[in-house]
C-alpha cells in the first residue's frame, strides 16, 4: 500500500510540477490524511484555476503556482483538523528557506508558499 501512495504522490506532485522530496512528502500526508480521491480532486480544481484565473500569495508580490493553489485548496479542506493540518504542513514554513528564523515572530512573518 505504501509503494501505491508513493507512487501516487510522485504522480501528482510531477503533474502540478513540483519536485521537490519535501514536497512530494508533503502531497503523501495529504493522501494519508484525505485519501487519495479527494487530493486528485484537488489537483485538478488546481490546475484548472491556475488555467483561468491568477491567485496572489499573501503578500501579493505574486502569483501562486499550480502547486501554490493545490496546497491552499488541500489546506482549507474541513476534513483537516488542527491535529491532521499540522502533520500534513508541518515542513512547509522553511521549506524554501535558506535558514530558519531565530524567533516565533520573524517565523510568522514568512510566506507559507
Amino acid at each position: 500500500m505504501t509503494d501505491i501512495i508513493d507512487e501516487l504522490a510522485r504522480g501528482i506532485a510531477q503533474a502540478l510540477d513540483e519536485r521537490g522530496k519535501a514536497q512530494i512528502s508533503q502531497i503523501r500526508r495529504l493522501i494519508e490524511c484525505l485519501g487519495a480521491k479527494t487530493v486528485l480532486t484537488y489537483a485538478e480544481r488546481a490546475k484548472a484555476i491556475d488555467t483561468q484565473a491568477a491567485i496572489l500569495v499573501c503578500r501579493g508580490h505574486r502569483f501562486r503556482t499550480v502547486g501554490g493553489i493545490f496546497y491552499l485548496l488541500a489546506r482549507d479542506d474541513p476534513k483537516l483538523t488542527d491535529e491532521t493540518r499540522l502533520y500534513c504542513y508541518r515542513f512547509v514554513r522553511y521549506a524554501n528557506m535558506t535558514k530558519a528564523p531565530d524567533d516565533e515572530s520573524e517565523a510568522s512573518a514568512q510566506s507559507f508558499e
